[in-house]
């Protein structure tokens, strides 16, 4: 892993600090077909740490078996942080896919210029993040 970057997003008196890092194919990872970019936030002011949205949930294969499918799918709206639970996937009785955040997002992506292109949108989703939810009253 090699650190692409470290980036605060600030407003007022929140901020979220996020180190971005590149996983690249190697010996140690061989499995590793593309090279992966991982963001964690790694300390925050006035702000949740969790705000990366994930999804949980069940798919059933052509065979019939269950396979667990978790995956990245969002910087957090404000809505999100008062809806959806930190570190663990809600429940869902009506079979809804569970969502829930966490401090960290990482996605697989085979082109440079897309990896780079996401973190920068990463960071702008970010920032306008905090500076909504402060505008809103705060977190």
């Amino acid at each position: 892993m090699r650190l692409l970057e470290e980036y605060t997003a600030e407003y007022g008196n929140s901020s979220v600090t996020m180190k971005a890092w590149l996983i690249m194919p190697s010996a140690e990872e061989p499995d590793l077909l593309a090279s992966s970019l991982r963001v964690d936030v790694t300390s925050t002011d006035n702000f949740p740490e969790d705000i990366f949205v994930w999804e949980h949930m069940e798919t059933m294969l052509d065979n019939g078996e269950m396979w667990d499918t978790v995956r990245a799918v969002c910087v957090a709206k404000p809505s999100d942080l008062s809806v959806y639970p930190a570190k663990a996937a809600a429940m869902e009785p009506n079979g809804n896919p569970p969502y829930y955040r966490d401090n960290f997002v990482q996605f697989r992506i085979e082109s440079p210029d897309i990896l780079l292109s996401t973190w920068a949108l990463i960071k702008n989703d970010v920032s306008n993040l905090i500076k909504t939810v402060v505008q809103l009253g705060g977190p």
